[in-house]
């Protein structure tokens, strides 16, 4: 008569393995860990309270309004701007905002606009070697 070998002693299928588990999981664990650091690093650097935004210009625009473009640079090599809408009657919002490397915004290779269309304001930012970007205020509900 033989006895049946118990379950835990059978040895098990090679995908079953933890060691192979473990090798297989442990790259994307410590690569998920890394992206949740960098991009922990990155906001924390670009929180309003450590580096506030500076006035750049403000521009009039059709229908009593006004734009404000403003921007920080909160890590060596990038800069972000800001465009607030304020008109009478209204709290001021962010229209729209960008971050990129800093050489994006350069006088030569950077420029902005407005136009009024569909009943609200539409901003329009072009960087050099970037796509161009439209904001829009969106209609009120």
């Amino acid at each position: 008569m033989s006895e049946e070998e118990p379950e835990s002693d059978k040895p098990q299928p090679w995908y079953m393995q933890r060691w192979l588990a473990m090798v297989v999981l442990l790259p994307g664990a410590i690569l998920m860990t890394g992206v949740l650091l960098y991009t922990a690093k990155v906001e924390i650097a670009h929180d309003e309270a450590r580096c506030p935004y500076e006035v750049v210009e403000s521009r009039r625009v059709s229908q009593g309004g006004r734009i404000t473009e403003e921007r920080r640079s909160c890590q060596p090599g990038v800069a972000e701007h800001r465009w607030i809408y304020e008109a009478a009657g209204r709290e001021p919002f962010v229209l729209g905002a960008r971050r990129l490397p800093a050489s994006s915004f350069r006088d030569e290779d950077y420029g902005w606009s407005t136009q009024w269309s569909d009943g609200g304001i539409e901003l329009r930012v072009d960087n050099e070697g970037v796509d161009s970007r439209n904001f829009r205020e969106l209609p009120e509900m």
